[in-house]
């Protein structure tokens, strides 16, 4: 992998749980994915489904899903009011027959103390679960978000996700370093 992680190419992914043929990322969205790949079959154990989505505001910047796809902060339980809504780059889909969790996941690898407020949104969901309102009505989704994914996973994303969606940390992860 070039050395750049920010550096924008076209992958081609063609994996069941990745829900399109090929995506533009930078290396350290594709390297979420292959992670995220690496553990399909644990997340399997406990859901019927398993699907990581690319969510590209430029795909949907004609269409109704640009402003119906994204996360935004209402409230004043926040140390900053942010107005303007952001969608996550990615959604990792996990369903079973009791409910559906949707954990929304956004790599960063620059601009982190910019766009803290995005963080602390994804994260601020887990903690108010019951404050999270849907514009349609939903029944058996969980919302949750965790911390951004950096290079290498150097804030431990990873294990965030495992214990959300397992309930405990992976088997085991890699440790592939760029």
């Amino acid at each position: 992998m070039d050395t750049n992680p920010q550096k924008v190419q076209r992958f081609e992914i063609k994996e069941d749980y990745f829900v399109y043929d090929s995506a533009i990322i930078n290396q350290t969205e594709k390297q979420l994915i292959d992670r995220i790949g690496e553990r399909v079959n644990e997340f399997k154990e406990q859901y019927s489904d398993v699907y990581l989505i690319r969510m590209d505001e430029n795909m949907h910047r004609e269409s109704a899903k640009n402003h119906k796809l994204k996360l935004h902060q209402f409230g004043y339980d926040h140390n900053e009011i942010r107005l303007e809504g952001f969608q996550p780059d990615f959604i990792l889909y996990l369903k079973n027959a009791d409910f559906i969790v949707q954990i929304f996941i956004e790599p960063k690898g620059r601009d982190m103390e910019e766009e803290q407020w995005k963080e602390d949104l994804l994260l601020y969901l887990n903690e108010h679960e019951a404050e999270i309102m849907f514009e349609d009505e939903t029944e058996d989704v969980k919302i949750k978000g965790v911390k951004f994914y950096t290079m290498n996973d150097g804030r431990n994303t990873m294990n965030q996700i495992g214990e959300i969606a397992l309930g405990r940390a992976f088997k085991g992860l890699s440790v592939q370093e760029l």
